[in-house]
């Protein structure tokens, strides 16, 4: 019999979702970063993303408030790559029944204090037992302009891709994190760490781009290159990506080069940053990096552009064996190119 691991996360998707239907107020369903919903002409968007300890999380090695507020950031970034605002949340909790409170607690106190960051109201949710592990499962909602909402399909060959921040630093924290014998200087490991435990959600730059004339958007969660694939599917585009343009912070490559591992493929495949992958005109691409953060503060890097062809991820520069992961699988694990 065919089990879900011999399908993956996204095969499975599509074939548990094949025969729904949609109505018509649904604009867009499955298949994006969140569904876009038309009450009454106000664009209302869903997303819903779970965290699950010791395969998201460790109790052991994350601070409760961390742990928190990482699960709601998760489905801000959401919103953040369709150029919403989030606005409320709902938290299903499956929980041990030996559980502490207090660290229930804990994670509340970061979940309330990520909501109060973004203006996101936490208004229910539920409470069941699973003996096994904890497990957070947050639904999303944010409002967005119907003019304006960004999404995985509209980049156009031409199209000149940036990415917001810098990839592989939530790579390094997981490293630095298995490994507090790892040799590097405190304050590296500290700010790696940082961007693995509290991922930085980029609402403001989402709404900015999103205002601006960006035609397609996706956030880096799977990995860089999953999720650009992603990306190029919806659209139907081919991507090429100039490998030494990749934005790696030093952090990074300090602590690759201590784990012995390629800063790239961190950049490239390690996931979890929730920076923005986004795409713009041609024209438009001069002036976006010093606009976008004069108004937001966010940095962003031109890495390449949009081509025709099959969509597809092409690197120059590209030293990679066929069977790198190239991202996160969650029914497979890691992701290696076709």
């Amino acid at each position: 019999m065919t089990q879900v691991a011999d399908l993956g996360e996204f095969s499975l998707i599509a074939r548990l979702t094949a025969s729904l239907s949609t109505p018509p107020d649904v604009i867009a369903g499955v298949g994006d970063d969140a569904a876009i919903l038309d009450i009454q002409g106000a664009m209302l968007l869903a997303t819903c993303d779970a965290q699950v300890q010791d395969t998201h999380f460790r109790l052991d090695r994350s601070a409760p408030q961390d742990i928190g507020r990482k699960a709601l950031a998760v489905n801000i970034s959401d919103c953040a790559a369709m150029g919403a605002h989030p606005r409320f949340a709902l938290i299903s909790l499956l929980l041990p029944p030996t559980l502490e409170v207090a660290t229930l607690e804990g994670i509340y106190d970061g979940m309330r204090q990520e909501a109060e960051r973004f203006d996101v109201a936490i208004i229910g949710g539920n409470i069941a037992r699973l003996a096994e592990r904890l497990v957070l499962d947050i639904t999303m909602l944010g409002l967005a302009d119907e003019r304006r909402v960004l999404r995985r399909q509209g980049a156009q060959p031409g199209d000149a891709i940036f990415v917001t921040g810098t990839l592989g630093l939530a790579g390094a924290g997981l490293l630095a994190q298995e490994d507090p014998t790892l040799s590097v200087p405190r304050d590296t490991r500290q700010r790696a760490l940082q961007a693995q435990q509290r991922p930085e959600p980029r609402v403001a730059a989402g709404l900015w781009l999103a205002a601006h004339g960006a035609t397609a958007a996706i956030d880096v969660s799977d990995g860089f290159l999953a999720d650009l694939e992603h990306l190029c599917e919806a659209s139907g585009v081919q991507a090429e990506i100039a490998i030494e343009s990749l934005p790696i912070a030093h952090a990074t490559r300090t602590i690759a080069q201590a784990a012995g591992v390629d800063p790239v493929e961190l950049a490239l495949s390690a996931g979890e940053d929730y920076e923005l992958i986004f795409t713009v005109p041609i024209h438009a691409a001069s002036d976006l990096t010093r606009q976008l953060a004069e108004a937001t503060g966010t940095t962003a890097t031109q890495i390449g552009f949009c081509a025709e062809g099959a969509p597809q991820v092409m690197i120059r520069g590209n030293t990679r064996s066929a069977n790198t992961p190239t991202g996160w699988d969650h029914m497979r694990g890691p992701m290696a190119r076709n």
